[in-house]
């Protein structure tokens, strides 16, 4: 049954394993996707998601029962401590962490910054370090040990998590050399937190494992009013997403690899804020037939002080690279009913995004906005190439 379900998590994520650009593989690896799944089935192995080369080495096999601990030199203990722990709860064999490096029979988990770097045995050459990048990572199942090698913490994470899979209910691992990375630099999902049940934290921690079993690394948070702002005490439900059990959930993610960032309402969609009493003076009319699209009044400098301070209080509880917004379904109606045409409503809406592109740089993030309509450049349409 497990070997199923690995079977059929591998088949949904193989559009990650196929490279987007030529590499040069080193001597005698399998790069192929059907050679590469040929390989590893003749070993017995079903890694996700499948990696882009793989070598067998014939007669070579390594027992994780024998082995001697784990060498980490310059690689945080956390991390050897999380592959002692994924290899214990994969295959019953927990590899120790001695004070002084084994000399032989271990586990070596190795960061380089150059070829030169890496040991011989993963073969590495320039042109696989390159293509390697920040996230990947070169595993060799030996007869002596196993060595992972990677330019990155991101990079051996993912080895880790490869190497538990390799050794799924089983203690002697079948000999091979394995390079491997992404296709994109970014990876995950999105869950819609706001429209039906709230997830407990819990629950969103272990979506956050399945995601970095994955070798995602985001976890997108669709938010409308569910989080419980310090600021704003009457906006959420009672059950939303508290600031406290957020941080400790975005830190459990991140100890995984993974990166929670929210996906924030900014302009329509905004009832379940703008429909209290408290709130109705910030919103540019009552949508009474169409409730979905109430929307934030950003002539109003209070309506869009309120949403960058809701901004400021989500990235001090997610820290992180990006915070994406979503400022699609607005109440154009309203607002030309008040006079203003439509040059006017691009150009109010373009400089509140510029005002929230500020209000996320100063916590050194990166806006994404949702669902943005295009022009033929690429552009948010009717705003130009002014975003950075």
């Amino acid at each position: 049954m497990h070997q199923r379900k690995l079977a059929a998590f591998a088949a949904i994520l193989t559009v990650l394993s196929c490279g987007l650009g030529g590499w040069a593989p080193a001597a005698d690896m399998e790069t192929t996707p059907q050679a590469v799944a040929k390989t590893l089935t003749d070993l017995d192995t079903w890694i996700l998601v499948q990696p882009k080369a793989v070598s067998a080495l014939a007669d070579a096999s390594f027992d994780l029962s024998v082995c001697k601990g784990i060498a980490a030199k310059d690689v945080p203990r956390a991390l050897a401590q999380q592959a002692a722990d994924r290899i214990f709860a994969a295959s019953g064999a927990r590899p120790a962490l001695p004070d002084t490096a084994p000399a032989e029979a271990a586990l070596s988990l190795v960061l380089a910054d150059e070829p030169g770097k890496f040991p011989p045995g993963v073969k590495v050459d320039a042109a696989v370090f390159e293509q390697l990048g920040g996230q990947g990572y070169a595993l060799a199942i030996e007869k002596k040990g196993v060595t992972l090698a990677a330019r990155s913490i991101a990079g051996l994470r993912h080895g880790v998590t490869t190497l538990a899979q390799i050794a799924n209910d089983r203690t002697v691992l079948p000999g091979m050399i394995l390079h491997d990375w992404p296709s994109m630099k970014y990876r995950g999902v999105q869950q819609d937190i706001s429209r039906g049940q709230v997830p407990k934290p819990e629950t969103l921690a272990r979506l956050a494992d399945v995601l970095a079993e994955g070798k995602m690394n985001q976890m997108e948070l669709y938010i409308e009013h569910v989080y419980k702002y310090k600021a704003f005490p009457d906006i959420s439900p009672p059950e939303g997403l508290a600031p406290e059990e957020s941080k400790a959930l975005a830190l459990h993610a991140a100890g995984q690899g993974v990166e929670i960032h929210p996906l924030l309402q900014v302009l329509g969609h905004s009832y379940f804020i703008l429909n209290k009493p408290q709130y109705q003076h910030l919103r540019i009319g009552p949508c009474e037939k169409t409730p979905w699209i109430m929307t934030f009044d950003v002539r109003k400098p209070e309506a869009v002080q309120m949403v960058t301070t809701m901004i400021d209080e989500l990235c001090e509880t997610f820290p992180g690279e990006l915070f994406n917004v979503d400022i699609t379904e607005v109440d154009i109606d309203g607002l030309q009913a008040t006079g203003m045409t439509p040059d006017q409503i691009t150009d109010l809406v373009f400089n509140y995004v510029l005002q929230l592109n500020d209000a996320v740089k100063k916590h050194g993030r990166r806006l994404m906005i949702a669902q943005g309509p295009l022009d033929s450049q690429g552009h948010l349409s009717g705003m130009g190439p002014k975003l950075d």
